[in-house]
């Protein structure tokens, strides 16, 4: 969660591989589950 707080509101990119793109880290979590959404950058 703190990962996403830096990224999202405070504009720290060195975070945003975590939450964007094919091989995000999150996506490759297996404790994870993505669920795409309509309307998302």
């Amino acid at each position: 969660m703190l990962a996403w707080f830096r990224w999202y509101l405070m504009a720290d990119e060195t975070q945003r591989d975590l939450f964007l793109g094919d091989g995000c880290g999150l996506c490759q979590e297996s404790a994870w589950t993505v669920h795409p959404q309509k309307n998302w950058p």
